[in-house]
C-alpha cells in the first residue's frame, strides 16, 4: 500500500516559459535546465516529474546531473521528486539521493528520503545515514527517516523505529506504524503499540495499512477495533479500514463483536455508514456470504451522495466511486464478491440485474460489474449485459465487455468484437480482455485482438500483449512478429515491452526468432525490463546475447508479420 507523504516544500506551479512538448529531446531539456533561472529549473523538472515513469526515465539522467550544479534547495526538491517518479528508473541514482542526506536544508532531506524510500532495498546502502536522522531536530526529517527505512524494510532498526510511536509529533507516530509494518514479521510484536495508535485521529490511516501489512495473525486480535474504523467520519479512514477488514476478513466471521458492528453498521441511520459496512462485507468475499440477504435489501436503499463537492471542486480529493456514495452500487459490488459462496447465487443474480435497466448510468456499470464477477451463475444475463454494449456512457460499456467475457457467452460475440473499435480506450481493453477470455470460442477472432498492439492507448497495446499471452501459444505464436514489433519501436511504454516479453516467453521456437530484439533489453535502464529480457530469454533456452542497440529483429520496420498487426507468414 503506498503512503501519503505529507509536508516538504512544493515547487510552484506557475507558468514557466519553457513549455514541454509531447517531442521534446533531452538536448531541449539540457539547454532549458542550464540557461534557465534556478526558479525556472525547478518548474521545468517538476513539470517533467509529471509525466509517466517510461518517459521520465528519458530524461532522468539529464535531470540529476544538475545536482553537479550546485543548484538550490527548491531545485534539489524538484530533482527528488522526479527521481521518485521515475520509479524503478531512479534506483540507479540512489548514491546521488543520498548525497542530499547530509544537506543543511531539512526539506531537501525530506525529499531525499521520500526517494530513497521508493527504492526499497535497492537503496538500502543508505541505512547509516536515514538511520542517523530518526534523532533529527526536524518532525519533517524524522519523518522522511521513518518512511526510508519502512522502504528498505529494515528490521536491523526495528526498535529506533518503534521508539518513535511516542514521537512528540502525531504525523512522525503514524508513519513509525506504517515503516512498522512494512517490516512485516519482525514488526509484529509492535502489533499491540502500534494498534493503539487507533486512538488519535490523525494515525488512523497509516495504522490501519500497518495491520493491513502485519496480516491475520498479529492484527486479528484488534479487529474490533478496525471494524470501529468504518463509522469514522473520514472516507480516508474508513476507506482505509474495508482494505483491513479483507485481510481479517476470517477472524472477523470468528468475532462476535466484529460481527454485531458491522451488523450494526449495516442499519444505521446514517447511509455513509451502510455504505461502508456494506463494501467491507464485500471486501471478504467467502466470509462476508452470510450477509446476502441483507444486501440484497439494501439494492432498494435510495441512498446517494453527490459526485461533486467542495472538497473535489478545489482539488483536494479525487472525486469518490459510486460504490462509495450510492448505496445500492456498495451493496451491488459486494453481492458480486460474496453471492457465489451463498446457496442463492442464482436468485441474487437476478435481484442484481434489475439494476441493468436503471435510469443512473453508475448504477448500471456496477451491476455489470457485479454479475461479470457471478461468473456461472449471472450467465442467463448475458443478453442484457449485451445490450448495454450501445450504453451512453462509455464505463457501462467497458463494465459490460468486461461481465461478457467473464460470463463466456458467445450469441453476441459479434458485437463485443465491434466494442475493440470503441472511441473510449477503456471499452477497447476490455473488449480486448474479454475476446481473449472466451478461448476456443473466439479463436477466429485473435487476430482482431492482434490488431490492438497498435492501438493508440498504451494501456490496449498491454493488454492485447497480455491476451495473445493468455490464449497460449499454440495461436498466439503467429502473431509473436507483431508482438516483437513492439519491442523495437521507439518511445512504447515500458509496460507494453514487459508484456510482450512475457507472451514471447511462452511461444517456443517462434518466440526464439526474435531473441535478437529481446536481447537489447537485457542491457536497459529499467531494471524490471532487464529482468523480463532475461526471464523471456531463459524461457526460450537462449542464452543472453548483448548486442549494439538497433541490431535486433530486422530493426524497426520489420514486425516479421503481416503488417504491424498481422500474423506471420
Amino acid at each position: 500500500m503506498a503512503l501519503q507523504f505529507y509536508g516538504g516544500i512544493g515547487v510552484e506551479r506557475r507558468a514557466s516559459p519553457w513549455h514541454i512538448r509531447a517531442e521534446v529531446s533531452k538536448d531541449d531539456v539540457w539547454n532549458a535546465i542550464v540557461h534557465g533561472s534556478d526558479d525556472h529549473t525547478a518548474v521545468t523538472i517538476a513539470e517533467l516529474a509529471q509525466r509517466n515513469e517510461s518517459e521520465i526515465a528519458v530524461y532522468i539522467d539529464v535531470i540529476v546531473t544538475v545536482l553537479t550544479m550546485r543548484p538550490r534547495s527548491e531545485v534539489k526538491v524538484a530533482i527528488c521528486r522526479a527521481i521518485r517518479a521515475a520509479g524503478a528508473a531512479g534506483t540507479l541514482y540512489a548514491h546521488e539521493v543520498s548525497q542530499l542526506l547530509h544537506d543543511p536544508d531539512p526539506h531537501v532531506k525530506y525529499e531525499a528520503c521520500l526517494a530513497l524510500a521508493g527504492m526499497g532495498e535497492a537503496a538500502s546502502t543508505a541505512l547509516v545515514a536515514v538511520r542517523s536522522l530518526l534523532t533529527d531536530a526536524s518532525e519533517l526529517v524524522r519523518y522522511g527517516a521513518c518512511a526510508a527505512l519502512g522502504g528498505f524494510g529494515a528490521v536491523s532498526c526495528m526498535d529506533e523505529v518503534a521508539a518513535l510511536l511516542s514521537d512528540p509529533s502525531l504525523e512522525v507516530q503514524g508513519v513509525a506504524c506504517w515503516a512498522l509494518g512494512k517490516m512485516s514479521l519482525s514488526g509484529r510484536p509492535s502489533a499491540l503499540a502500534v494498534a493503539e495508535r487507533l486512538k488519535e485521529p490523525i494515525c488512523r490511516v497509516p495504522v490501519l495499512r500497518a495491520l493491513a501489512l502485519m496480516g491475520p495473525a498479529s492484527a486479528g486480535p484488534y479487529c474490533e477495533q478496525v471494524c470501529e474504523c468504518l463509522a469514522d467520519e473520514d472516507d480516508g479512514v474508513r476507506m482505509a479500514a474495508v482494505v483491513v477488514v479483507g485481510h481479517l476478513a476470517e477472524a472477523i466471521s470468528n468475532s462476535m463483536e466484529a460481527e454485531a458492528k458491522l451488523n450494526d453498521l449495516l442499519l444505521s441511520e446514517s447511509g455513509r455508514l451502510r455504505v461502508a459496512a456494506a463494501t467491507a462485507l464485500g471486501s471478504m468475499g467467502r466470509f462476508g456470504a452470510d450477509h446476502v440477504d441483507a444486501l440484497v435489501e439494501m439494492l432498494h436503499d435510495d441512498f446517494v451522495e453527490p459526485a461533486t463537492t467542495a472538497f473535489t471542486i478545489g482539488g483536494v480529493r479525487p472525486r469518490l466511486p459510486a460504490i462509495w456514495r450510492r448505496a445500492s452500487c456498495a451493496a451491488a459490488a459486494a453481492l458480486g464478491r460474496t453471492a457465489v459462496y451463498s446457496g442463492d447465487a442464482r436468485k441474487v443474480a437476478e435481484e442484481v440485474s434489475r439494476l441493468l435497466h436503471s435510469s443512473d448510468w453508475e448504477e448500471r456499470a456496477i451491476a455489470c460489474e457485479a454479475l461479470g464477477n457471478m461468473g456461472a451463475s449471472a450467465r442467463h444475463h448475458a443478453m442484457s449485459i449485451a445490450d448495454l454494449f450501445a450504453d451512453s456512457r462509455h464505463a457501462v460499456r467497458a463494465q459490460a465487455a468486461f461481465a461478457y467475457g467473464k460470463l463466456g457467452n458467445i450469441d453476441c460475440i459479434d458485437h463485443l468484437i465491434g466494442l475493440l473499435e470503441d472511441k473510449s480506450p477503456s471499452v477497447r481493453r476490455e473488449a480486448t480482455r474479454a475476446v481473449a477470455r472466451l478461448d476456443e470460442d473466439a479463436c477466429e477472432y485473435i487476430g482482431e485482438v492482434a490488431r490492438r498492439l497498435c492501438d493508440t492507448s498504451p494501456e490496449v497495446r498491454k493488454v492485447a500483449a497480455e491476451a495473445l499471452a493468455l490464449v497460449g501459444p499454440r495461436r498466439g505464436r503467429y502473431y509473436a512478429g507483431a508482438l516483437a514489433q513492439r519491442l523495437v519501436t521507439t518511445g512504447e511504454a515500458t509496460a507494453v515491452k514487459i508484456a510482450a516479453l512475457r507472451a514471447l516467453g511462452g511461444m517456443g521456437e517462434r518466440g526464439a526468432v526474435y531473441a535478437d530484439a529481446v536481447s537489447e533489453l537485457v542491457n536497459d535502464c529499467t531494471p524490471e525490463l532487464r529482468e523480463a529480457a532475461e526471464k523471456c530469454l531463459r524461457s526460450l533456452g537462449v542464452k543472453a546475447m548483448l548486442l549494439p542497440i538497433g541490431s535486433a529483429g530486422g530493426g524497426e520496420n520489420e514486425g516479421g508479420g503481416e503488417g504491424e498487426g498481422g500474423a506471420e507468414e
